[in-house]
Parts: structure tokens; C-alpha cells; sequence
């Protein structure tokens, strides 16, 4: 698969978890790690990114801080001040990760 045909994958796949819940973003990444279609972490973020990127001009859609097991939202976060480690998984000292959601 291409990166657009994977862009476009996965911009369906997180778009059908956001009828039902917010996502973390980290969960993008773990959408690409396909061993059938091995990638660099570089090309993960990318087609992540693009991601991101085109679910983010839908109407409603936002990032915000979310606490792991209590699904507890905290602040918004803006698309242009994500911090580097918006795609990891929930920190491990208090659950916190960035996630996409719509209102």
C-alpha cells in the first residue's frame, strides 16, 4: 500500500473509532505497525501526521490531554503546539497522552 492509500486507511479507521470515543493519537502510530508492511518510525509519524492533519479540518474535531483508565479530559491542545511526545503511548508517571475527539 502506498502512503496516501495508508493515509487514507487510516484517516477511515480512527474517523470510524470517533463515532464511539475519543482516540489517542499514539493509537495511530500502533494502526501502522503492520509487520506485513514494515515501516521506519519516521514514516509512521508522516503518514500519522497526514493523518491527523486532514481529520483535524472536520467540523467539531479537537486534541486535548486525556488520563489513561479514567478517560479524565484536561485541556485542549492546539495542532500547532503539539508537543513531541503527542504520539507516544500514555506516560507511565501519571496516564496522560494527547487524543483527537469531536464535540
Amino acid at each position: 500500500m502506498t502512503t496516501p492509500d495508508r493515509a487514507d486507511w487510516l484517516v477511515q479507521e480512527i474517523s470510524d473509532l470517533l463515532d464511539v470515543s475519543s482516540v489517542g493519537l499514539y493509537e495511530f502510530m500502533e494502526f501502522l505497525n503492520d509487520p506485513d508492511e514494515p515501516s521506519t518510525m519516521q514514516e509512521r509519524r508522516t503518514i500519522a501526521q497526514q493523518a491527523l492533519d486532514r481529520l483535524m479540518r472536520e467540523p467539531g474535531t479537537y486534541l486535548h490531554w486525556q488520563r489513561w483508565a479514567k478517560f479524565e479530559e484536561l485541556d485542549e491542545v492546539a495542532v500547532a503546539g503539539l508537543p513531541g511526545e503527542a504520539w507516544d503511548p500514555p506516560r507511565e508517571t501519571d496516564g496522560l497522552y494527547v487524543a483527537i475527539d469531536r464535540r
